[in-house]
């Protein structure tokens, strides 16, 4: 059984930024109903909350759905997702079709994505996961169905589940 190990440094940077953000609603809250000060800053309480609604769009989304737990069980040849808030995906290696790696042109690092009635699943990305050889050798029984190198504009048809063609 091989079970996914968070790439420490990314992972905590994505925490540290989400907590900033909640730290700069608490400070926004206590100067408004409080009159208590935090952190000070001429722009007053404008700051704290265009500071926290900025930080939450980009990092809090980014943390909590790429927090997500594989587990790849060879000996049952099964695989699990488990993200924070979300049930347990559990993918069986015979529904699946194989999976590709891909490279990105703007960004470093190899991402694997399964892939199922011809749309990618799942992923399992090097800059999320520090034990992604490891991750990769457990997916050795399914198909490898080769390597391609994506844009930004691929990137946004897999991130939104839309099938991507050769």
């Amino acid at each position: 059984m091989i079970k996914s190990k968070f790439n420490i440094f990314g992972f905590w940077i994505m925490v540290a930024f989400s907590a900033f953000s909640i730290f700069m609603l608490v400070s926004a809250v206590s100067l408004h109903f409080f009159s208590i000060q935090i952190i000070k800053f001429d722009d007053g309480i404008y700051f704290h909350l265009i500071t926290f609604l900025l930080l939450s769009l980009i990092f809090i989304p980014i943390t909590l759905f790429n927090s997500t737990v594989i587990t790849i069980n060879t000996p049952e040849k099964k695989i699990t997702f488990k993200n924070v808030f979300a049930q347990a995906r559990i993918y069986n290696f015979n529904e699946l079709q194989g999976y590709i790696e891909t490279e990105y042109v703007s960004r470093v690092g190899r991402v694997i994505y399964l892939i199922k009635d011809n749309k990618q699943i799942e992923r399992i990305s090097e800059n999320y996961y520090s034990n992604f050889k490891n991750l990769k050798l457990g997916l050795s029984s399914l198909n490898y169905m080769g390597k391609r190198t994506f844009n930004i504009y691929t990137y946004l048809k897999v991130l939104f589940r839309f099938p991507v063609s050769d």
